[in-house]
């Protein structure tokens, strides 16, 4: 043994001790498939998180679904001690001195067997500070199975995530 210990996540039962984050599919072994915590889609300078669930069923089995968290939201939820983040209600999630803010946004795949998103990650693509969002996926159209890529301007998503109540943004 080198004396190390070995920390289970199931040691988390204080809401002082972390936060859970839990996708449309509890036993799903796809949430978190990808993780991207280096962009700030809102601007708020605080980095926003991508988290991908290819097998979520938002719109048929496999149509899979990402979600991107808002930092500010997710420092706000540790502050206040809330031990539990359902993903797939992200959209639904309010807070803020008027609850006048959205945790953050849910992208889904727009049919069965999408898998959105194989990879997602932050970038910011025209030089105003503000992260864009990437996303690739298969997508299954006219008998053809074949790669689709998205990029999100981030300006578009922090005015849409302004407008409550804020619905899933489905693309495939």
């Amino acid at each position: 043994s080198d004396g190390s210990t070995q920390l289970g996540l199931y040691y988390l039962d204080e809401p002082s001790d972390g936060i859970q984050l839990m996708g449309w599919a509890p036993s799903s072994e796809s949430i978190g498939n990808e993780i991207d915590t280096s962009g700030d889609v809102d601007g708020d300078g605080i980095n926003d998180v991508l988290i991908t669930e290819k097998t979520a069923t938002p719109n048929g089995s496999n149509s899979g679904a990402t979600y991107l968290i808002f930092g500010d939201y997710l420092k706000w939820a540790y502050e206040n001690q809330e031990d539990f983040i359902p993903l797939d209600l992200l959209n639904d999630i309010t807070y803020g001195i008027n609850n006048d803010k959205v945790a953050g946004l849910v992208f889904e795949g727009s049919q069965a067997n999408d898998r959105f998103t194989d990879n997602a990650f932050f970038m910011d693509f025209d030089g105003d500070s503000q992260s864009e969002v990437v996303f690739r996926h298969q997508h299954y159209q006219n008998s053809t199975w074949g790669k689709l890529t998205h990029l999100v301007n981030g300006k578009f998503l922090e005015d849409y995530s302004e407008q409550l109540p804020v619905s899933p943004l489905e693309l495939g």
